[in-house]
């Protein structure tokens, strides 16, 4: 086994030092921000601001977009900007009042702006935040899953298929739902979601 320097970037062959390295990378990461609210998740970032008016909203946050594409340029680091989305929350009322929206950018890049976005595999929307977009989801992988059991029931031990239930169908369930999971008995699509599972 040869050792090589490494000057820039971090192994990531499932070695034990990666995550540890990148977190170094990382981790310093709100302290170029003067405005917005960063949470980070691994090798995930929010930032987040709230604000007034749309033009309080683009200045603030394109000086701290500057301010990261910086710092990601210091570090050698590089920013996916295909995932990289702006999604503006608020209350019905106060969206339709906006004559026109912000416009972030980086690296004179526009940053795109959405009305759904998935937070650690999670969808919100922007106006109802009612997890409706995340409970469509989850309906259809576990509608497929249980599309699959039943195909294989007759040939496979009840044993062997409630151990296949747990692994393929029963996480869609437990991953997150203390986010997602009190979304109200009244929502329709929650009552579709319990009906995917008889």
């Amino acid at each position: 086994m040869k050792w090589r320097e490494l000057t820039v970037s971090v192994p990531d062959y499932g070695s034990c030092v990666g995550p540890l390295l990148f977190l170094l990378y990382i981790n310093d990461l709100p302290n170029c921000l003067s405005n917005c609210e960063p949470r980070i998740y691994a090798d995930d970032t929010h930032l987040t601001y709230a604000g007034d008016n749309a033009d309080n909203i683009q200045v603030h946050l394109n000086q701290d977009l500057e301010n990261v594409h910086s710092r990601l340029i210091a570090n050698k680091l590089t920013l996916n900007m295909t995932k990289t989305k702006c999604m503006l929350l608020g209350s019905r009322q106060r969206l339709s009042i906006l004559t026109e929206y912000p416009t972030l950018a980086i690296n004179e890049l526009q940053v795109s702006l959405v009305t759904t976005a998935k937070s650690l595999r999670v969808t919100i929307d922007d106006v109802k935040l009612d997890w409706s977009g995340h409970i469509v989801k989850v309906t259809k992988k576990v509608a497929s899953g249980i599309g699959a059991i039943k195909r294989i029931r007759c040939i496979v031990p009840q044993a062997t298929l409630h151990l296949i239930y747990q692994a393929l169908i029963q996480p869609h369930f437990d991953y997150c739902n203390i986010v997602w999971g009190n979304c109200g008995i009244t929502v329709l699509l929650r009552n579709k979601l319990q009906k995917t599972t008889k």
